[in-house]
């Protein structure tokens, strides 16, 4: 035999690398094939059912939002005390719709369920009387004439959305079932509030409070003004502190932000808004030195904090009676409605879109501008604030108490 023969011999002879199971034994060597290693042992054969996921007290539905609340209650982004209350009343809903369950079984169908009985649900279901002491199921074979409005229905799903995003990115879940089953809405978002026309700025700010300086509170005679002239939200201005009016270089702003017991809706919230030349000239910085004279630290000392924050007694006062007192009743006005006076007299100023986006607060959206860009200086803002006017020739009357 030659030797390329003996050498072919010999290599098949050798042991297939990629065969694990016996072999027959050449008989011209004592080769033992190895057995298969204990890894490849352990796998299962391809028809094998997969094992089943066994349901653990840690993957119920009530463990899950517990572990969430007690993240969203943890500082620096903590939940407010309004927010956690309304959280815990659509997750007892929701447990009550299906049950502590394991988290993972919540489905497509299960999340549907829960979106069509939270439609047939009046609103206030947990304060009137005519349901208390009833079952979900019993309240929805009531048939109430008065169901939850979109908005309402909307907030309920999307915050049951953000508690199963969270579960999702804990692996608690593979899914969201209710990603997108919100409501669409029949109103466009500038529809869903109005601003103040010009008659309805006249009506408001002609009465005692702005023309002869007679009001119980001086919040009833700033809060107005402050509204107005900043666009700011209610409880941003309700909230404030003397040192955040201050002068910034050559201007005198109002800095708005989270700091000590004050909130901010969004990041975008904390900003410098100018002070206007109206406020200058009606008293504000001489209110502010009054205030500091007699050792006050906030600008409404008069405004107790509450659940909701400051703004709660100020609310009532404006929304529930004073607008009405004026003659301005219109459903879809209350004082958010000075804020979209603010901001919509800038636009049909035709005046730049970012700029009136950070004096409002609100973020910029453009990766450029909004990630790179820095915060637009109150010497920038000033500008805007300038253009503002809305002809109402107030005297100056106020007198600090």
């Amino acid at each position: 035999m030659s030797d390329h023969e003996q050498e072919a011999g010999r290599l098949q002879d050798l042991p297939d690398p990629h065969y694990i199971g016996p072999r027959r034994i050449s008989p011209r060597n004592s080769y033992q094939p190895r057995r298969p290693c204990l890894l490849l042992k352990s796998l299962p054969s391809p028809s094998a059912s997969p094992p089943l996921a066994v349901a653990t007290p840690a993957s119920s539905l009530q463990s899950v939002i517990d572990e969430y609340v007690a993240e969203k209650l943890t500082p620096p982004s903590c939940w407010t005390a309004k927010t956690h209350e309304e959280n815990k009343a659509i997750f007892e809903l929701l447990v009550a719709l299906v049950g502590d369950v394991p988290v993972s079984t919540i489905d497509g169908a299960v999340a549907r369920h829960v979106k069509q009985t939270v439609q047939k649900l009046p609103p206030n279901m947990n304060k009137s009387p005519l349901y208390r002491n009833k079952s979900v199921s019993e309240v929805v074979a009531m048939n109430p004439a008065d169901t939850l409005a979109v908005n309402s229905v909307n907030k309920y799903l999307n915050r049951i959305s953000s508690l199963f995003d969270w579960a999702l990115n804990q692996r608690y879940v593979s899914l969201n079932p209710f990603s997108g089953l919100g409501l669409k809405k029949s109103k466009r978002a500038h529809e869903e509030k109005d601003e103040f026309s010009q008659s309805d700025l006249a009506a408001l700010f002609g009465s005692e409070i702005f023309a002869q300086g007679e009001f119980r509170h001086p919040y009833y005679y700033w809060l107005p003004l402050l509204g107005l002239y900043t666009g700011a939200r209610l409880e941003e201005v309700c909230q404030l502190h003397l040192d955040d009016i201050r002068k910034e270089g050559e201007v005198w702003v109002i800095d708005i932000n989270e700091q000590d017991e004050k909130a901010i809706k969004t990041g975008a919230g904390r900003r410098l808004v100018p002070i206007h030349s109206e406020l200058q000239r009606l008293g504000l910085l001489e209110y502010v030195d009054e205030l500091r004279s007699k050792g006050e630290t906030r600008l409404f000392p008069e405004l107790k904090r509450q659940r909701d924050g400051y703004s709660q007694a100020a609310q009532k006062w404006f929304n529930g009676r004073y607008r009405h007192a004026c003659g301005v009743s219109h459903r879809k006005t209350t004082f958010h409605s000075f804020r979209h006076t603010f901001i919509n007299y800038l636009k049909q100023k035709d005046q730049d879109e970012k700029q009136t986006g950070a004096l409002a607060g609100h973020s910029d959206s453009s990766v450029t501008t909004g990630r790179y860009g820095k915060p637009y200086p109150p010497e920038t803002l000033i500008e805007l604030v300038k253009i503002v006017d809305f002809g109402l020739a107030l005297p100056k009357v106020f007198k600090a108490p």
